[in-house]
């Protein structure tokens, strides 16, 4: 998988990708089940938050919002949308640049799936160094099996993007590994369409 391509990737595509996704709400009740299990002002890390629209819900909620994406176009939009919020560009690969514990919670809906297969123990690391004891973890994947880069063209021009799919016996190993608990879990298909999203609430 070429994650630098995928940084260029949303770097071209940012403005359309959030105009695509602004009013997605196929998250929201596992949002909502997060966001019920911190306290007011908690830390929060939106995990390859994109232009913000999460960062945004969860803004609004009361808590203190922290993003972390690779590309820098739709970080300019996520501090737009959120200007309480502290947002850094970084490849989540390369670690996450906060101290262990800091988070109360982290979020990470259709950001792992851009993670190559041989890294996700890496990732996952790094999600449980970063949160607290007693900590909550939100992630959303595409269910399927292995790796594929795709083309795409539907905003009348064409990109790149490179993907990980996942069986949830995969998922539930790694999180037993890590030693995360699983409290709610239900997988979610778009009606008329193939992908099927996998999304859990997690506890360390």
């Amino acid at each position: 998988m070429d994650i630098n391509q995928n940084e260029e990737t949303y770097n071209k595509i940012a403005q359309n990708y959030f105009q695509d996704h602004k009013d997605d709400t196929w998250d929201d009740d596992f949002l909502e089940d997060f966001l019920k299990r911190l306290r007011p002002r908690s830390n929060v890390l939106d995990l390859g938050c994109g232009p913000g629209i999460e960062s945004e819900k969860i803004s609004r909620q009361g808590m203190k919002v922290f993003g972390l994406d690779i590309s820098e176009e739709l970080l300019k939009i996520a501090r737009e949308k959120v200007p309480s919020g502290t947002f850094l560009q970084k490849n989540m690969l390369g670690g996450l640049p906060y101290p262990d514990g800091f988070f109360d919670g982290i979020f990470a809906k259709a950001s792992l799936l851009h993670v190559p297969k041989d890294k996700i123990d890496d990732v996952m690391g790094e999600i449980k160094r970063a949160v607290k004891n007693g900590g909550i973890i939100h992630i959303a994947v595409k269910k399927g099996d292995g790796e594929q880069e795709i083309t795409e063209n539907d905003y009348g021009y064409e990109y790149k993007r490179s993907f990980s799919f996942w069986q949830p016996e995969e998922l539930e190993t790694i999180f037993k590994t890590n030693h995360l608990n699983i409290l709610n879990e239900k997988p979610w298909q778009n009606p008329g369409k193939k992908t099927i999203w996998l999304k859990y609430i997690l506890q360390k």
